[in-house]
């Protein structure tokens, strides 16, 4: 994936281009062979999934289905056990998405519950979407 999103990206001739990505091995490797200044932020790291961190949402079901059922009430509220919940998660994402609103041609590249919070708020997305 990250070589044909460096191909896409180079075709694009964006003018000025800055990549930003979390401190983690999955993005930074996705971003590597863009042609473009990189930053790593601490605050694109995903979401602290706690006592659930690297299960399958199978292996959670299994183990801890009283997290999973507490999950599926509230997701944006739910705090797993030990990590965050989504309401944590925006907090920490506040001071990239005020970079974001000041800055141009930057690419995000991070991970799911980080892309869907930053979407989120630039979609203009309440929590229970």
């Amino acid at each position: 994936y990250g070589e044909a999103l460096a191909e896409y990206m180079g075709n694009e001739h964006i003018p000025d281009l800055i990549v930003w990505t979390s401190q983690m091995q999955r993005t930074i490797q996705t971003a590597a062979k863009i042609n473009a200044p990189k930053e790593q932020w601490k605050a694109l790291n995903e979401i602290n999934a706690g006592i659930c961190e690297g299960l399958t949402y199978m292996e959670i079901a299994e183990r801890f289905p009283d997290e999973l059922a507490a999950r599926d009430q509230s997701k944006f509220y739910y705090r797993y056990p030990g990590g965050e919940s989504y309401q944590d998660l925006v907090a920490r994402l506040e001071p990239v998405i005020m970079e974001l609103e000041r800055a141009e041609n930057v690419l995000v590249v991070c991970h799911q519950a980080v892309a869907r919070c930053i979407l989120g708020y630039f979609l203009n997305k309440d929590a229970g979407k």
